[in-house]
């Protein structure tokens, strides 16, 4: 049955330019060596390695570990280990999708930080080259406010009930980045606090979903709205003039791979949804539905959150 979707965007553009999404990029040509074994394949680029693995990791853990050897694979099982739940291989999927990289660099040895200012959460791996590829030597999850440090998680805290998830996420995001490209930076330590409450933030963000699909006309909101964000072809009188700029941000195939990563109920029964893609992490976009008890159901308020950076490095 056809419904009939009125959108009313009032959209916030907040910050200046981002830049494009992952590109694919081939190894650099192997090294021949001089005993006339097979070539190795050198992969030069911490940057394309540590970027196509937070790639994979967007799809399944499987699929990430797979790009490993043996070694490296025992060094991420343990942090990406999940003892309940019926998805476990994407557990972490989500999380990732929206996860930009910060890279540093010195030599045969490197760190990345992929951090999701949606979740306020990331994951630091420290790499090492290893048989002409770079392999990780350790990895931990770190939380938003452990890097902005103590004080700046408290003022957030006390503000967090007025602020919107967007406007959190956007002041929260920017801080973190703006602090991790130092050249000096250092991630927090590793912690079983920060390991437990990442994965506690997951799971709310994914039982979210679950409780909006089952409220209301909660599914319903879901539905149309992935639909109109990912294949819809908006029109005007349902979205207003400056929807379609927005979508066209993303192009095509990142658009298409938008996915609900979360989903927020407000006090008048209304729900806010974020969605990100993993073609595009330096963006978000947050949708408000209006009430979804009410018969007829609307998409409210639609803005764009855009990162300053997609990739920030040192070497």
């Amino acid at each position: 049955m056809k419904r009939r979707w009125m959108v009313s965007s009032a959209i916030t553009v907040c910050c200046a330019a981002c830049f494009a999404s992952l590109a694919n990029a081939a190894a650099t040509p192997a090294e021949m060596p001089v005993n006339g074994a097979v070539p190795t394949p050198v992969r030069a680029s911490l940057q394309i390695e540590a970027a196509s693995a937070r790639y994979r990791l967007t799809d399944t853990t499987t699929l990430f570990l797979k790009g490993f050897d043996d070694e490296g694979s025992k060094v991420l099982e343990p942090v990406l280990s999940v003892k309940n739940g019926n998805d476990e291989d994407k557990f972490w999927s989500d999380l990732m999708a929206g996860a930009l990289q910060v890279r540093h660099q010195s030599g045969d040895s490197g760190l990345t930080l992929w951090f999701n200012p949606v979740f306020d959460a990331g994951l630091a791996v420290q790499w090492k080259i290893g048989a002409g590829q770079w392999q990780p030597d350790a990895a931990w999850w770190v939380l938003g406010q452990d890097i902005r440090n103590g004080a700046a998680g408290k003022a957030e805290a006390s503000s967090a009930a007025v602020a919107s998830p967007a406007a959190i996420a956007q002041q929260n995001g920017e801080t973190v980045f703006m602090l991790a490209r130092a050249k000096d930076w250092q991630p927090p330590h590793p912690s079983q606090e920060a390991d437990r409450i990442v994965r506690e933030r997951v799971t709310a963000a994914r039982g979210s979903l679950k409780k909006l699909q089952t409220s209301g006309h909660g599914s319903a909101v879901y539905w149309a709205t992935k639909q109109l964000l990912t294949l819809g072809e908006p029109r005007a009188w349902a979205d207003g003039p400056k929807v379609k700029p927005v979508l066209a941000a993303f192009g095509p195939d990142a658009r298409r791979r938008l996915r609900v990563v979360s989903a927020a109920p407000t006090s008048g029964h209304a729900w806010v949804l974020a969605m990100q893609s993993p073609d595009a992490p330096a963006m978000a976009i947050f949708v408000t539905s209006s009430n979804v008890n009410a018969v007829s159901i609307a998409l409210v308020d639609l803005k764009l959150l855009r990162f300053n950076k997609q990739e920030n490095s040192h070497e």
